[in-house]
């Protein structure tokens, strides 16, 4: 998982050079999903805040089910984008609020509050899949 995180961050570099020279329109949308879930990652993950109680110190428990959270956020996000799923309906989803929020959930509550959340995505993609079938028809 470590290392899929850091080829994602890697990409990352690559993608904002492309950015930065031609502007993030020329970019696809699985393009733009990898910058979306690599600032998730420097963000969401990577940043802690000493002031923060919960956010000071993250054990690796936690730190592995914020990692596999996002991990699977990014599988299914890119299986969505190839089946025709807009980013913009995929960063509008409410489950990236609490994506953003997991490294505030106190350790003792945190495994379980993920694990839910892993199938709160899942189940958002499936609505999404469903939406977009049914409007295809």
């Amino acid at each position: 998982m470590v290392q899929e995180a850091k080829g994602i961050l890697g990409r990352e570099s690559e993608l904002q050079q492309v950015v930065q020279l031609i502007g993030q329109d020329a970019l696809s949308d699985l393009e733009r999903e990898i910058l979306l879930v690599s600032r998730i990652l420097r963000e969401d993950l990577l940043q802690q805040s000493a002031i923060h109680d919960v956010d000071a110190f993250c054990p690796l428990e936690k730190s592995y089910w914020m990692l596999k959270v996002i991990l699977h956020f990014h599988e299914v996000a890119q299986e969505a984008l190839r089946g025709g799923i807009s980013l913009d309906e995929l960063g509008n989803a409410v489950f990236l609020q609490r994506v953003a929020r997991m490294k505030e959930l106190p350790y003792d509550r945190a495994v379980g509050r993920m694990q839910f959340l892993i199938e709160e995505i899942n189940t958002e993609f499936g609505r999404m899949k469903d939406r977009k079938e049914k409007a295809d028809e």
